[in-house]
């Protein structure tokens, strides 16, 4: 979120040396304006002003903001979890007859010991994909932006 408000900002601003007696007026307005935008704002506007490429957009409007932002920050874990199936099987067992298992269905979405465990997992298993992408997407709307102001 932070990366594409500050791409926004040096869109307005260049990318180039500014005084530093000029600093707060050239700034000003433009983190006024952006800091107050919220996420798939942030990424319409960029895509619009190309600094993000349509499949981009795609990624950070769908999986970034929906499935992880939304998900971990409102703590909505349906939509982190929406891959994972609804029901799974569980095994019930008995200490005085460990031998007599009785399989039953529960919804994992539901339990919240259970959703911690997969939210756990799936945090596990996409961190370096989605930090992989945020890093590099650094990279690319510099370069963008360094090709503007060339």
């Amino acid at each position: 979120e932070r990366l594409l408000k500050i791409a926004l900002i040096k869109n307005e601003t260049g990318i180039g040396p500014i005084p530093i007696e000029e600093w707060d007026i050239t700034f000003k307005e433009p983190t006024e304006k952006y800091s107050e935008y919220y996420l798939g704002n942030a990424i319409e506007k960029c895509k619009k002003l190309d600094l993000i490429t349509g499949r981009e957009k795609t990624i950070l409007f769908d999986s970034i903001r929906e499935m992880i932002r939304n998900g971990f920050s409102h703590a909505d874990f349906d939509k982190v979890l929406v891959d994972y199936p609804d029901e799974i099987k569980l095994f019930q067992g008995n200490l005085s007859n460990p031998i007599d298992l009785k399989q039953v269905m529960i919804n994992q979405k539901l339990n919240p010991e259970i959703q911690a465990f997969q939210v756990e997992n799936f945090a596990k298993e996409n961190a370096r994909n989605y930090f992989d992408f945020a890093f590099n997407l650094i990279f690319r709307i510099e370069e963008r932006l360094i090709n503007k102001y060339e």
